[in-house]
């Protein structure tokens, strides 16, 4: 936390939680900080059937728009992690969605196998990959995008 000249605390960033059904629980950011130029965030949470273990965890980040920090999109992003039920993060989509995978030695915890920028068409039908993966999570078209 920064303060101002007069020792003030100046907020950089503040939320709240908020219980919004059985399944999730959501960060909003307060209210003051959305027209302040401070980047808000949300997070929507679910949960393994009967458990308070997290199954994904999806963030969506509101740009800077301060005039210092350009580089930082002023359109939201959005983020998701997805955990096995031992907490390991085994999915993983950035803000540009590329899709990471991570694989777990299950009486070590040791990673056994690490893929970054997966090619979701290339997932073998049956494998532990394609039962894992999130429904919707496709690779991105890049050719689209450029």
């Amino acid at each position: 936390m920064e303060s101002s000249s007069s020792g003030t605390p100046i907020v950089e960033h503040a939320t709240s939680s908020v219980y919004t059904g059985t399944n999730d629980v959501t960060d909003v950011a307060d209210a003051a900080s959305a027209t302040s130029g401070i980047e808000t965030t949300s997070d929507a949470y679910t949960f393994y059937s009967g458990t308070t273990q997290i199954e994904q965890d999806t963030n969506v980040a509101s740009g800077r728009h301060r005039s210092e920090t350009p580089a930082i999109p002023a359109s939201p992003t959005r983020t998701a992690v997805v955990y096995d039920q031992y907490g390991n993060m085994i999915w993983q989509k950035d803000a540009n969605g590329a899709i990471s995978y991570t694989a777990y030695d299950v009486t070590t915890g040791a990673v056994i196998e690490s893929i970054q920028d997966v090619n979701t068409s290339s997932i073998p039908e049956g494998s532990v990959e394609a039962s894992t993966l999130p429904s919707g999570w496709t690779t991105p078209d890049i050719a689209a995008t450029a």
